[in-house]
């Protein structure tokens, strides 16, 4: 029967030379199936993709299916049947090579169907069972090879199954089980005595063996790995040169891992072991296919890069650890030849945070320079989202300290534009981005910077919004030790500070006071009335207090100077803008020296009420009505109201009051002492470009609205442009809801 069904199928092949076509392999000729257009290995068992012995896979036409890797003809009947080749068919079955079929069966090579059932190969089948090679099946049951199936079963290479269990090899397996190799199991039990698949294990060919280590696409029995195609088999290249340049090729491959910018394709593994830390370079190219490089640690569990993509896809690791490192090639569709070449050398200093440039604490008196740039420097995956602009690549500098200090940056290349961030306290480098303290935008119109840093290590990443070349100095003081501009103590305010100018040298002569001084920096952090002034303690001796303002590192002007006055140096309230500034305390005369209490108080714009649209005072009426005092000294000039606009006017506050029915507003404002020639507005919007009522001149002013809607309404009490006869004063507002 078998020599039946050769002959058949050689006459079928004759018959269907367009589908089947003469074998034309474009991959390896061991492969045991068909070849597809990517020149991958493929099973040819299927209608679609058909064919064996490495020859091109072909589609099988729709009088065909795929039998042994031919395309075998159908021929059917209906209404008696059709048989062909002494074939006997009944019931609208269909026999061929001398089957016998019954009941709508099909049977082929000898076979007899019965129910439904199809045979080939001399096999029996029943109940709609399905058998071939001889094997016997029942209920809806496959076997082939010699196998027995029944209740659903399946059953290869001799076994018997039974309740739906699955059998190769001549197991036997009943109740759901898996029998392998001989093996017996019940009850949805697993049991073999040939080969058996491990935990590890993979099936391989069909005939159900398991391989242990690795399953051969091309001849479809377990083998050993060629180099390359696992992970514990990656090819080793020798970067003892520093350079490794190899060909290969994916055809013929297997995929053994995944990478995440990659296909479902074949790929191919190297390793290499790095004995010191370097910087690694791979590249791959290839005008075959689209390929992707990846790279993993040791046991390839942990992807590192994937670049997809191009011809030539690179990356660059401007760090990695002693150790051994796996390269995966791989498509990102298809497969093909590639060339494949990997760079190390010595880390480049800056470009990473595990291998920084290293700035050094300066001594006393003096400071360190240190210079970074952009050239050759590939570090993309450093993250400083949190001050990060434009595309230009970062360079890190690491600067350890023991104790807290005062840090400068300044800028040499006033060309640059981009951002500084200092980065930490940071344990380790792979957290030295993890903690912003600071980001600093670096124009060419600004050039310099400070900060005060607690001890450990602080990492500060320079990003250009383009990929240019900048220089900057970093000076660190030894510490806040107030004894010049380099390493100013940091003065913080509503805290005290002691200090003493005995045993100091002398740094400043503002004021004309020669003596020996000790200097306070000052963080005004926004636009804020500022008090400052030192009282001498101790021995009796004669401070004296300059106030400057810091424009660039060390250099400054003074605003504001005090001479004591028993023992007192206080300067008048400031209203200053948002700045750094520093407060010298220094001796009358060359002898003057002592120990002195210094005090700062700094009461932000934003924090007084009434002092911007962004914090008006609340106005509640009570029967309709509401009266309170105010003032306008050492408030701020916060626009003029529009029937004032383009002139002068003094400080103003602001008021808010909420109405839940239609009212009128009637607003009327009185100097307490003359002094105020007021400007009164009522508005919908505190900084609208029109008033709702506006007026002004000599106290009292009174205003009134039209019928107002339910909402929020804005009251700003304010002054005529200061002369002899007008300046800023208290005064008492009253408002009305009618």
């Amino acid at each position: 029967m078998c020599r039946r069904l050769v002959s058949v199928l050689v006459v079928a092949c004759a018959a269907l030379v367009s589908s089947c076509g003469t074998p034309q392999s474009t991959c390896d000729s061991r492969c045991a199936g068909c070849c597809d257009a990517a020149g991958e290995c493929q099973p040819g068992t299927s209608d679609a993709v058909c064919g064996s012995q490495g020859a091109q896979c072909g589609a099988c036409p729709l009088t065909a299916s795929c039998v042994l890797g031919s395309c075998a003809p159908r021929n059917t009947g209906a209404g008696g049947g059709t048989a062909t080749g002494g074939g006997t068919a009944t019931g609208g079955g269909t026999a061929t090579g001398g089957g016998t079929a019954t009941g709508g069966g099909t049977a082929t090579g000898g076979g007899t169907a019965t129910g439904g059932g199809t045979a080939t190969g001399g096999g029996t089948a029943t109940g709609g069972g399905t058998a071939t090679g001889g094997g016997t099946a029942t209920g809806g049951g496959t076997a082939t090879g010699g196998g027995t199936a029944t209740g659903g079963g399946t059953a290869t290479g001799g076994g018997t199954a039974t309740g739906g269990g699955t059998a190769t090899g001549g197991g036997t397996a009943t109740g759901g089980g898996t029998a392998t190799g001989g093996g017996t199991a019940t009850g949805g039990g697993t049991g073999g005595g040939g080969p058996q698949c491990s935990a590890n294990g993979t099936a391989c060919g069909v005939s159900g063996e398991c391989c242990s280590a690795w399953c051969s696409p091309i001849t479809g029995q377990c083998a050993t790995a060629p180099a390359g195609e696992t992970c514990a088999t990656a090819t080793l290249l020798n970067l003892s040169s520093g350079s490794a340049t190899v060909t290969g090729s994916t055809l013929g491959a297997t995929e053994d891992i995944s990478l995440s910018c990659a296909g479902i394709t074949a790929d191919v593994l190297y390793r290499f072991t790095l004995t010191t830390a370097q910087r690694v370079t791979v590249q791959v190219t290839s005008y075959q296919f689209t390929p992707a490089v990846g790279l993993f640690t040791a046991s390839c569990a942990s992807e590192q890069r994937c670049v997809p993509g191009g011809n030539t896809p690179q990356f660059t690791m401007p760090y990695l650890s002693p150790g051994t490192y796996v390269v995966a090639v791989k498509g990102v569709s298809g497969s093909g030849t590639f060339t494949l070449n990997v760079t190390s050398s010595a880390p480049l200093a800056g470009e990473s945070c595990e291998a920084p440039r290293v700035v050094t604490p300066d001594q006393l008196g003096a400071w360190s320079a240190t210079s970074g740039n952009w050239y050759s420097f590939n570090n993309p995956q450093l993250t400083t989202a949190q001050c990060t602009v434009g595309t230009g690549l970062p360079v890190v500098h690491k600067l350890s300290l023991a104790a807290p200090s005062t840090v400068w940056f300044s800028f040499l290349d006033t060309s640059f534009d981009g951002r500084m961030g200092v980065y930490g306290p940071a344990a380790s480098p792979a957290q030295c981005t993890a903690s912003l303290e600071q980001c600093f935008p670096v124009v060419p119109s600004s050039s310099d910077f400070h900060r005060q840093l607690p001890a450990g290590d602080h990492y500060f990443v320079t990003r250009g919004n383009y990929q240019s070349l900048t220089s900057f100095d970093v000076h660190v003081a030894s510490g806040p030790t107030a004894e010049s501009c380099r390493n100013p103590a940091l003065l913080t305010p509503g805290t005290p500070m002691t200090g003493t100018t005995v045993g100091r040298t002398s740094d400043s002569s503002a004021c004309s006071a020669p003596g020996r001084d000790a200097v306070y920096m000052l963080e005004v952090p926004s636009r804020a009335w500022v008090d400052v002034g030192v009282t001498a303690t101790g021995t009796p001796w004669n401070p004296t207090l300059n106030l400057e303002n810091v424009i660039d590192y060390c250099q400054s002007f003074s605003i504001g100077c005090q001479t004591a006055d028993a023992g007192v140096a206080q300067l008048p309230r400031r209203l200053l803008e948002p700045g750094t500034y520093f407060a010298w305390v220094d001796g009358l005369t060359a002898t003057d020296t002592g120990t002195f209490s210094l005090n700062a108080v700094v009461r932000t714009i934003d924090s007084i009420p009434g002092a911007t649209c962004a914090n008006p005072i609340p106005l509640t009426l009570v029967n309709n009505t509401v009266t309170v005092s105010g003032t306008t000294v050492e408030m701020v000039d916060d626009g003029a109201p529009q029937c004032r606009s383009g002139y002068a006017t003094l400080s103003d506050v602001v008021y808010s009051v909420t109405l839940t029915t239609p009212r009128t507003l009637t607003a009327t404002v009185t100097s307490s002492d003359g002094r105020l020639s007021p400007i009164l507005a009522i508005d919908s919007q505190c900084a609208g470009p029109t008033d709702l009522a506006c007026d002004y001149g000599y106290s009292p002013i009174m205003v009134t609205t039209p019928t107002l809607s339910p909402g929020t309404y804005f009251i700003k009490v304010d002054g005529r442009q200061p002369n002899i006869s007008n300046a800023d004063g208290p005064f008492t507002l009253t408002v009305t809801a009618q």
